[in-house]
């Protein structure tokens, strides 16, 4: 099915091409080709869209993950840019999953976010427990990133306070409404996300060290993601 609606794609393209190329004067033609084709790749863009969705049982549930994610990351950008976030970094590999955000903040340490599209919140412990797992190898994480190894001293990495958040967008922000912790997690709705970061003003992080410790982060995934695909084909 990809194929044929790739080459069908390809087909239309070339033939819009030569009946524009035949028909339409020298002076606008180059405006009306760029238009035509980018009218036809957004179609085709589209269309597979439409079919992943059509053929997949889960993927409504991934596509509202993945909104959840962009709209976090997108508060996350804003935070930057006006100095209230040092670093972060997205989907962190580790064991039995991937954590969605791990943020260094200028005034409230490391912030662990799970990031959940939900429509409503029947029961928040599994949530709750995501947010705790989360937590959990993050920590370990820092621990294990921090260690200079040889003999010589371990960084202060350890130390610095680390909050498991669950940010919700979606209809279910309502639910969260008053930012309750429930068991230790935080739970946020979207909206007040920016705002929430705003506000906060525990232990201040030093930004050289805040950077450093995400670059490590962010190293040691990569690191972790170029094993997993070269075991992956060294077993194929």
């Amino acid at each position: 099915m990809l194929a044929s609606i790739l080459t069908g794609g390809v087909v239309l393209l070339l033939a819009e091409t030569a009946v524009l190329m035949t028909l339409v004067p020298a002076g606008p033609r180059p405006y009306l080709l760029g238009f035509v084709h980018a009218t036809i790749a957004c179609g085709l863009l589209w269309f597979l869209h439409v079919c992943f969705l059509a053929q997949r049982r889960d993927a409504i549930h991934q596509l509202r993950g993945a909104w959840g994610e962009d709209n976090t990351t997108d508060v996350l950008r804003s935070a930057r840019r006006r100095r209230r976030v040092w670093a972060w970094v997205d989907g962190v590999a580790v064991d039995g999953g991937d954590i969605d955000h791990v943020v260094a903040t200028r005034h409230g340490g490391l912030v662990v976010m799970d990031s959940k599209w939900r429509s409503e919140i029947d029961d928040p412990a599994p949530l709750v427990r995501s947010a705790q797992r989360s937590a959990q190898r993050t920590r370990g994480l820092v621990h294990s990133v921090t260690e200079r190894g040889r003999g010589r001293r371990r960084e202060s990495g350890s130390d610095v306070p680390l909050l498991p958040v669950v940010v919700v967008w979606g209809p279910a922000q309502h639910v969260v409404l008053g930012h309750p912790v429930v068991d230790g997690v935080l739970f946020l709705p979207g909206r007040d996300l920016g705002r929430w970061i705003a506000g906060l003003d525990g232990t201040p992080m030093e930004r050289r060290f805040a950077r450093e410790l995400i670059e490590r982060i962010q190293r040691f995934d990569e690191q972790r993601r170029a094993g997993l695909r070269a075991k992956a084909a060294s077993s194929s």
